[in-house]
């Protein structure tokens, strides 16, 4: 009878302390504040991307990409903590936070979205050929 290989969660590889450790709650005051600052950012974009507007809208996805990943990354870990130990207060308040930056990352697309959505289409079209991007 073959054996199916068994799968171990090693989550305090990614924030040592678990849940309720100090660089869970440390990574997750980092995201909030980095989330604050891309939304003031986004908020301020123009309605036209052209020039130096185009920059720093072009890094602004960059941004939001890179931020896209580290919260994926905190998502990821609360979940699996919270479905390592369901009745866990630490892993349950994890859970919560993670979901709450998420939302708080939704809310950070919105003038991009906007902006790319309903954009002019010289400004798209200078966007799809930024070489960063």
């Amino acid at each position: 009878m073959a054996h199916a290989p068994s799968d171990t969660w090693e989550l305090d590889s990614l924030y040592a302390g678990g849940p309720a450790g100090d660089a869970f709650r440390a990574d997750a005051e980092r995201l909030a504040a980095e989330l604050d600052a891309l939304v003031a950012r986004a908020d301020a974009t123009p309605v036209r991307l052209e020039g130096p507007a185009l920059e720093a809208f072009a890094q602004l996805l960059l941004d939001l990409e890179d931020l896209s990943v580290r919260l994926e990354q905190l998502g990821t870990f609360a979940g699996c903590a919270a479905a390592a130990d369901a009745q866990g207060k630490p892993a349950i308040r994890a859970e919560a936070r993670a979901s709450e930056l998420g939302n708080r990352f939704g809310r950070a697309w919105v003038v991009p979205a906007a902006r790319l959505g309903r954009g002019h289409a010289d400004d798209v079209a200078a966007l799809l050929a930024h070489p960063r991007l």
